[in-house]
């Protein structure tokens, strides 16, 4: 595969309603748009999944956008033939900026696919020794909000067809209102996401959280917190899913050896791409650990990378990669999703970027000179 040309288009994206969680809240989605074209005439585009501010984790839109020019793309403008898909192989001599790199090696393996004239989620599942479905369950997301609009927001999501509720919360007040939910929602499937909201302290009322039956508590501690999560596990029925502190494969390790989580939310954007993503995904089914698949607000192009991921049949709890539409009013590409019946069906297409935006991104520099 012979590299051409890369483009990089900075785009912001106001949202429909504003995005809260316990690191922040988002009234605009700012993404970075990679594209990569070949001497073949392949075009490809991804998208840097960076926020603008170090809560999340410490890379930004600023920052990474500036080491892709720096230093993921010389080295490919000295060597334009590409025969690895591994970040390993194709930055050797650059350490962490996992966001960045998975904006390029994302793209990078939609190109691939459409080499071999076959999705990306084929050529996913076929390195994973894996199926692909053609259609998925998916869960939806929902920001930090008081209980008439949780309330409003579920009835919603439960009309459009999603299985399952993520639920952002603050911190220890938030409990009372997620009893108050289930009372009105007695089955739905729920996930409570704390962005690391809680203390060790508050063991005692995170344990109602058992009586609830609640699908998993997804980071309540800060990152990095290996010790206070396996603690905090071993004091609660509800499982522990891993978000923030799952960087690479090293991180899963640790969390299995020490028995910090019995599930982790798999963002291929903040481990690396996809290589990484499935070195974990691969560990964690020989650990018994659940895999399911996180979403970053991404665009409608960033999604087609998240949901190409979703439909490997080893990854079967609905992950947060509905449709973008929950997001934003526009679109950045031509890609059309819909939630039909309860289940998302993704076309098998590479999508490419509506012409506004592809005018834009001509216009921009050719990276590789």
């Amino acid at each position: 595969m012979q590299l051409a040309s890369i483009r990089m288009l900075p785009v912001s994206l106001p949202l429909k309603q504003p995005f809260t969680s316990a690191h922040e809240q988002l009234a605009d989605c700012h993404v970075t748009l990679v594209q990569i074209t070949t001497t073949d005439g392949l075009m490809a585009t991804g998208e840097l999944e960076a926020f603008d501010n170090p809560g999340y984790n410490t890379e930004m839109q600023a920052s990474e956008a500036q080491v892709i020019r720096g230093f993921l793309v010389p080295p490919l403008k000295r060597n334009r033939d590409i025969s690895s898909l591994n970040p390993d192989d194709l930055w050797p001599d650059v350490s962490g900026h996992r966001m960045a790199k998975a904006a390029v090696e994302m793209t990078l393996w939609s190109l691939a696919a459409q080499a071999e004239h076959q999705s990306l989620a084929a050529l996913l599942a076929a390195e994973a020794k894996t199926e692909q479905r053609s259609e998925i369950e998916v869960g939806i997301s929902l920001g930090i909000a008081d209980l008439t609009q949780q309330l409003q927001r579920i009835a919603a999501a439960q009309a459009a067809g999603y299985s399952r509720i993520k639920l952002k919360v603050g911190g220890v007040a938030d409990i009372a209102v997620i009893n108050q939910i289930r009372r009105q929602f007695p089955t739905i499937q729920m996930i409570i996401d704390g962005n690391g909201a809680f203390t060790e302290n508050d063991a005692a009322e995170l344990q109602q959280l058992d009586a609830l039956h609640v699908d998993m508590l997804e980071q309540p501690l800060a990152s990095g917190d290996f010790a206070g999560h396996a603690q905090l596990q071993r004091q609660l029925k509800t499982p522990i899913c891993l978000d923030e502190d799952i960087l690479d494969l090293k991180d899963a390790q640790l969390a299995v050896l020490m028995g910090s989580c019995r599930a982790i939310n798999l963002k291929p954007a903040r481990v690396g791409g996809f290589t990484k993503a499935l070195a974990i995904l691969d560990y964690c089914q020989q650990h018994h650990i659940q895999c399911w698949v996180g979403g970053m607000v991404e665009s409608d192009l960033g999604r087609y990378y998240s949901q190409s991921l979703a439909r490997l049949i080893t990854l079967s709890y609905p992950g947060d990669v509905g449709p973008a539409s929950q997001f934003f009013e526009t679109q950045v590409s031509d890609r059309v999703v819909k939630l039909t019946d309860g289940k998302l069906k993704l076309p098998e297409e590479a999508p490419r970027l509506l012409p506004a935006y592809q005018k834009q991104m001509m216009l921009q520099e050719n990276l590789l000179g």
